[in-house]
């Protein structure tokens, strides 16, 4: 079976988005069972839609893991819930911006929970020392739109899993920013790894190839 996982490309004023590397890193790995299919996603309202609804539909996967990149955090932050809200001041890459509240699909719920096991997830991270949280807002911007998306689709399929989680950036790309929150890119990457494999029932670092 086929794990999506998805991070973004560069937007405003970061450069190095730290989620895109990893998809891009973890690409073609097996864990468990099933291969991981990285992918890298615009930060664009009308490409992210049509993008990942097309992903979806072509891989038809198990698990579906986003991942954003949320700069001013010090810890890995566990998405609970997806809203199906697009709203935010700041535009995108393509300039857009979206002032008004806005349904994300005019026949979604309100909001999805995440099918991952939440509560492990958070657990593990702390057991390898990875500094991590349960968080319930990922946001109205780019990440909570994947999110949602991704959760609506998937939520009508039986057995497929989705989830969300929030990283700070890298370390390596601000070291001139003594004050700028951070993590080192391979703490950042195995907090990924670890996600998946507490998300599928794996002990981590027994099962990535």
């Amino acid at each position: 079976m086929t794990i999506l996982l998805v991070g973004f490309g560069p937007f405003g004023n970061i450069r190095h988005n730290p989620s895109g590397e990893i998809a891009k890193l973890l690409n073609g790995k097996r864990i468990g069972n099933d291969i991981v299919l990285g992918r890298v996603l615009p930060v664009s309202y009308i490409k992210v839609k049509v993008t990942l609804e097309r992903l979806i539909a072509d891989a038809n996967p198990s698990l579906f893991l986003g991942i954003g990149l949320a700069p001013n955090s010090t810890c890995i932050r566990v998405e609970a819930i997806a809203l199906n809200i697009a709203y935010s001041e700041k535009p995108d890459v393509d300039g857009t911006i979206i002032k008004e509240i806005t349904p994300i699909y005019d026949d979604g719920e309100l909001a999805y929970m995440a099918n991952i096991p939440l509560k492990r997830i958070v657990g593990e991270l702390r057991r390898h020392g990875i500094p991590s949280v349960l968080s319930f807002s990922a946001g109205t911007y780019l990440c909570n739109y994947a999110y949602y998306i991704a959760s609506y689709l998937l939520s009508k399929r039986n057995n497929a899993m989705f989830g969300f989680i929030h990283i700070p950036q890298a370390s390596e790309y601000v070291v001139s920013k003594a004050n700028v929150p951070s993590l080192p890119f391979t703490v950042l990457v195995k907090a990924v790894e670890i996600t998946i494999h507490a998300s599928l029932g794996l002990p981590y670092g027994k099962s990535v190839n």
